[in-house]
Protein backbone atom coordinates (compact mmCIF):
# COMPACT_ATOMS: atom_id res chain seq x y z
CA UNK A 1 0.00 0.00 0.00
CA UNK A 2 1.40 3.38 -0.91
CA UNK A 3 2.19 6.08 1.65
CA UNK A 4 -0.55 8.31 0.19
CA UNK A 5 -3.18 5.61 0.67
CA UNK A 6 -1.99 4.99 4.21
CA UNK A 7 -2.23 8.71 5.05
CA UNK A 8 -5.69 8.91 3.47
CA UNK A 9 -6.87 5.94 5.54
CA UNK A 10 -5.29 7.43 8.67
CA UNK A 11 -7.01 10.81 8.14
CA UNK A 12 -10.32 9.06 7.56
CA UNK A 13 -9.83 7.02 10.74
CA UNK A 14 -9.03 10.15 12.78
CA UNK A 15 -12.13 11.94 11.48
CA UNK A 16 -14.36 8.96 12.30
CA UNK A 17 -12.84 8.61 15.77
CA UNK A 18 -13.21 12.33 16.53
CA UNK A 19 -16.86 12.51 15.47
CA UNK A 20 -17.62 9.30 17.35
CA UNK A 21 -16.20 10.66 20.59
CA UNK A 22 -18.33 13.74 20.32
CA UNK A 23 -21.32 11.44 20.68
CA UNK A 24 -19.88 9.99 23.90
CA UNK A 25 -18.74 13.22 25.50
CA UNK A 26 -20.16 16.52 24.46
CA UNK A 27 -19.42 18.50 27.59
CA UNK A 28 -16.24 20.55 27.48
CA UNK A 29 -15.63 19.70 31.13
CA UNK A 30 -15.13 16.01 30.40
CA UNK A 31 -13.20 16.16 27.13
CA UNK A 32 -9.97 16.74 29.03
CA UNK A 33 -10.27 13.20 30.43
CA UNK A 34 -10.67 11.20 27.20
CA UNK A 35 -7.88 8.61 26.91
CA UNK A 36 -6.31 9.92 30.15
CA UNK A 37 -8.79 9.24 32.94
CA UNK A 38 -11.84 7.22 33.79
CA UNK A 39 -14.58 9.42 35.24
CA UNK A 40 -17.06 8.55 37.93
CA UNK A 41 -20.03 10.88 38.26
CA UNK A 42 -22.09 10.76 41.43
CA UNK A 43 -25.40 12.59 41.13
CA UNK A 44 -27.62 13.48 44.05
CA UNK A 45 -30.72 15.61 44.28
CA UNK A 46 -29.72 16.43 47.87
CA UNK A 47 -26.04 16.79 48.81
CA UNK A 48 -26.83 16.00 52.43
CA UNK A 49 -28.44 12.64 51.60
CA UNK A 50 -27.10 9.59 53.43
CA UNK A 51 -26.72 7.58 50.21
CA UNK A 52 -24.62 10.30 48.60
CA UNK A 53 -22.39 10.55 51.68
CA UNK A 54 -22.02 6.76 51.83
CA UNK A 55 -21.05 6.64 48.15
CA UNK A 56 -18.34 9.25 48.54
CA UNK A 57 -17.02 7.51 51.66
CA UNK A 58 -16.99 4.16 49.86
CA UNK A 59 -15.01 5.57 46.97
CA UNK A 60 -12.60 7.66 49.02
CA UNK A 61 -11.64 4.83 51.36
CA UNK A 62 -9.03 3.58 48.86
CA UNK A 63 -7.47 6.57 47.13
CA UNK A 64 -4.45 4.56 46.01
CA UNK A 65 -6.68 2.06 44.19
CA UNK A 66 -8.66 4.87 42.58
CA UNK A 67 -5.50 6.66 41.44
CA UNK A 68 -4.08 3.41 40.06
CA UNK A 69 -7.23 3.01 37.96
CA UNK A 70 -7.05 6.64 36.79
CA UNK A 71 -10.38 7.63 38.29
CA UNK A 72 -11.58 11.23 38.52
CA UNK A 73 -14.68 12.11 40.53
CA UNK A 74 -17.40 14.58 39.65
CA UNK A 75 -20.12 15.12 42.27
CA UNK A 76 -23.18 16.87 40.90
CA UNK A 77 -26.51 18.15 42.06
CA UNK A 78 -29.21 19.70 39.89
CA UNK A 79 -27.57 23.11 40.38
CA UNK A 80 -23.95 22.52 41.46
CA UNK A 81 -20.83 20.55 40.54
CA UNK A 82 -17.63 19.63 42.37
CA UNK A 83 -14.59 17.97 40.82
CA UNK A 84 -12.11 15.86 42.73
CA UNK A 85 -11.84 13.70 45.80
CA UNK A 86 -11.44 16.51 48.31
CA UNK A 87 -14.54 18.07 49.80
CA UNK A 88 -13.92 21.38 48.10
CA UNK A 89 -16.26 24.14 47.18
CA UNK A 90 -19.32 23.51 45.07
CA UNK A 91 -19.50 25.55 41.87
CA UNK A 92 -22.66 26.61 40.10
CA UNK A 93 -23.34 24.09 37.36
CA UNK A 94 -23.82 25.14 33.77
CA UNK A 95 -25.60 21.83 33.15
CA UNK A 96 -22.79 20.49 30.96
CA UNK A 97 -22.70 17.14 32.81
CA UNK A 98 -26.44 16.58 32.81
CA UNK A 99 -26.40 14.91 29.40
CA UNK A 100 -24.81 11.74 30.82
CA UNK A 101 -27.42 11.35 33.56
CA UNK A 102 -30.58 9.32 33.32
CA UNK A 103 -31.50 9.72 36.96
CA UNK A 104 -35.18 9.13 37.47
CA UNK A 105 -34.71 9.37 41.22
CA UNK A 106 -32.52 11.24 43.63
CA UNK A 107 -29.26 9.33 43.10
CA UNK A 108 -27.18 7.93 40.26
CA UNK A 109 -23.61 6.74 39.72
CA UNK A 110 -22.11 6.71 36.21
CA UNK A 111 -18.72 5.32 35.22
CA UNK A 112 -17.14 6.57 31.99
CA UNK A 113 -14.28 4.64 30.45
CA UNK A 114 -11.10 6.06 29.01
CA UNK A 115 -12.88 6.38 25.67
CA UNK A 116 -15.61 8.49 27.26
CA UNK A 117 -18.39 5.94 26.89
CA UNK A 118 -20.71 4.88 29.71
CA UNK A 119 -19.47 1.62 31.26
CA UNK A 120 -21.79 1.48 34.26
CA UNK A 121 -24.91 3.24 35.42
CA UNK A 122 -26.81 2.48 38.61
CA UNK A 123 -29.11 4.15 41.09
CA UNK A 124 -27.84 2.45 44.23
CA UNK A 125 -24.63 2.42 46.24
CA UNK A 126 -21.69 1.29 44.10
CA UNK A 127 -19.34 -0.86 46.13
CA UNK A 128 -15.66 -0.36 45.46
CA UNK A 129 -15.11 -4.09 44.75
CA UNK A 130 -17.72 -4.02 41.99
CA UNK A 131 -16.22 -0.86 40.52
CA UNK A 132 -12.72 -2.37 40.56
CA UNK A 133 -13.94 -5.61 38.98
CA UNK A 134 -15.55 -3.69 36.14
CA UNK A 135 -12.50 -1.54 35.52
CA UNK A 136 -10.02 -4.39 35.91
CA UNK A 137 -11.88 -6.40 33.28
CA UNK A 138 -11.60 -3.62 30.69
CA UNK A 139 -9.14 -4.37 27.86
CA UNK A 140 -7.07 -1.22 28.33
CA UNK A 141 -6.74 -1.84 32.07
CA UNK A 142 -5.71 -5.47 31.49
CA UNK A 143 -3.13 -4.26 28.97
CA UNK A 144 -1.78 -1.69 31.45
CA UNK A 145 -1.51 -4.33 34.17
CA UNK A 146 0.22 -6.75 31.81
CA UNK A 147 2.70 -4.06 30.76
CA UNK A 148 3.35 -3.14 34.38
CA UNK A 149 3.90 -6.79 35.34
CA UNK A 150 6.30 -7.21 32.43
CA UNK A 151 8.27 -4.13 33.49
CA UNK A 152 8.45 -5.37 37.09
CA UNK A 153 9.78 -8.74 35.93
CA UNK A 154 12.51 -7.02 33.91
CA UNK A 155 13.48 -4.90 36.90
CA UNK A 156 13.65 -7.97 39.14
CA UNK A 157 15.73 -9.87 36.59
CA UNK A 158 18.16 -6.98 36.21
CA UNK A 159 18.38 -6.55 39.97
CA UNK A 160 19.43 -10.14 40.56
CA UNK A 161 22.07 -10.25 37.79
Amino acid sequence: MSAIKIMTHFKFFVIIMFTGFQNFISAQDLREHVWKDRVIVVFTADESSELFTQQLDELQSDREGLDDRKLVLYSITPTHVRKGWENGEWEVSNGSLNHILEAKGNFEVVLLGLDGSVKLRQDQLLKRDKLYNIIDSMPMRRHALKSRDSSLKKIKLNFFK
